[in-house]
């Protein structure tokens, strides 16, 4: 992304990425590949979706010591549900809870990089690259808001994945 990207364009290029990943996510879901998950997590596809990505930018702020009303307001309003209840959270200052829930969340297996990459392999397909990407493009466009540097960036990237 350009330096001089507008707070504006930044949300839309989030909202744009995100609307890719949850396209991919609704492929799951009608291809049947995520009924098992469903059955088990009691989730559908896209709240997975919504609490991986909240997870990955509340921990991202957690890692990039950014956790203004800024950075709140872009990882509650991205998804389509604030699965984590960051707005709620930050306005009763009771974000240790959403810390907790995004961690625990995390330290699960992927089951959605899982299942595109079971999808990919028996449909000679890239989706999981592509979703990656996706997900990359939200947590810079966090990182653009939050003003951080991309040595920042790189470094939350390699720690985490």
């Amino acid at each position: 992304m350009q330096q001089g990207v507008t707070s504006e364009q930044l949300h839309q290029i989030a909202s744009d990425n995100y609307r890719l990943l949850s396209d991919y996510c609704n492929d799951l879901t009608q291809e049947g590949y995520f009924s098992k998950a469903a059955d088990i997590l009691h989730l559908e596809a896209q709240q997975v979706l919504d609490l991986y990505v909240q997870s990955l930018l509340v921990q991202y702020m957690v890692f990039g010591n950014c956790m203004s009303e800024r950075e709140i307001s872009f990882a509650a309003q991205l998804p389509d549900t604030d699965m984590l209840g960051l707005a709620r959270a930050y306005l009763e200052h009771t974000m240790s809870e959403v810390l907790s829930k995004s961690e625990h969340f995390l330290s699960a297996p992927p089951i959605l990089l899982q299942l595109f990459s079971l999808r990919d392999s028996e449909k000679d397909l890239g989706v999981t690259g592509l979703f990656f990407d996706a997900v990359m493009n939200l947590i810079l466009c966090l990182s653009r808001l939050s003003e951080d540097s991309t040595s920042k960036v790189s470094r939350y990237l390699g720690a985490y994945f």
